[in-house]
């Protein structure tokens, strides 16, 4: 609570700094519906010409009070906007779903942005490094991708886990897997040349943008967002959950086997979610 209160008299700070320079107009992009709902009208108050755009970048995991709460009060909130704008289709038809208010008001779907790396020409690999990047949390599959890893039994394929989290896991019963806590972007797709992605939902996630641009596949057994931004049999495949591990293991073997195509084929469609183009999309809706 102290914490929160000492960010909030420090937002309000900052503020009275940007209302002391009295530009003709200010843009505010708040992607977080809990900060949105407590500042929203505290923006509204010390800035009378200003834009906001908020951005729903996923669905509430928890319905809890909490979330439900900030979820409903962001949804009044959004009515007021300059435009909200969602991270792909489904986050858009879930929010309209369950917070219907979010259908009346003015609205785009933006995919998510990243920095493209350099070209890049990867080779074919000799075997697979098979990785999970992302948080060591339940709804991100992280007890999923293990138990996968068991069942896996080519030679060929190794695996990868980036991330930290809750979940702490334990080295001596995963001895088939190289664990590494967060380090940077080029190193972690240095280690691996295919990315596996095992949570429940996904709605657009940076990490399967971040290996396109690097020229890795990604194979996902999650639902949502996700769909969107991999084209199957072309950057990746899209399997459903309950997909069984030898089709999982033919897919993977199946990359290795044609990694020129796939990886081609990720850099080419991870130019259209270069973070460059989100001035331009900026400009369509006349901010």
């Amino acid at each position: 609570f102290v914490d929160l209160l000492w960010n909030f008299l420090e937002g309000i700070k900052v503020l009275k700094e940007i209302k002391k320079k009295k530009t003709k107009e200010n843009i505010f992009i708040i992607s977080n519906t809990v900060i949105f709902s407590i500042y929203f009208p505290i923006i509204k108050l010390f800035l009378k010409k200003t834009k906001i755009l908020l951005v729903y970048h996923s669905h509430l995991y928890n319905f809890n009070f909490v979330q439900i709460f900030f979820g409903l009060i962001s949804s009044i909130f959004s009515l007021m906007t300059y435009r909200i704008l969602f991270v792909s289709k489904f986050t858009m038809r879930w929010w309209n779903t369950y917070f219907p208010l979010t259908k009346l008001a003015n609205k785009s779907v933006i995919y998510n942005y990243v920095n493209i790396s350099k070209t890049v020409k990867r080779k074919k690999p000799n075997k697979l490094n098979v990785g999970f990047v992302g948080r060591l949390e339940k709804e991100k599959g992280i007890h999923t991708f293990t138990n996968i890893t068991k069942n896996i039994t080519n030679p060929c394929v190794k695996f990868h886990i980036f991330g930290e989290g809750s979940i702490k896991l334990n080295k001596k019963y995963l001895k088939k897997i190289k664990i590494y806590k967060w380090t940077k972007r080029d190193q972690i797709y240095k280690k691996i040349n295919i990315l596996f992605v095992t949570s429940e939902i996904e709605n657009c996630p940076l990490n399967v943008l971040e290996a396109k641009s690097y020229g890795i596949p990604t194979i996902t057994i999650s639902n949502g967002g996700i769909k969107e931004i991999i084209q199957n049999n072309k950057d990746g495949f899209i399997l459903g959950k309950n997909t069984s591990y030898v089709k999982i293991e033919d897919k993977l073997i199946k990359v290795l086997n044609n990694y020129k195509f796939y990886s081609n084929n990720c850099v080419k469609n991870s130019k259209k979610f270069d973070v460059k183009n989100y001035e331009t999309f900026l400009k369509t809706i006349d901010c």
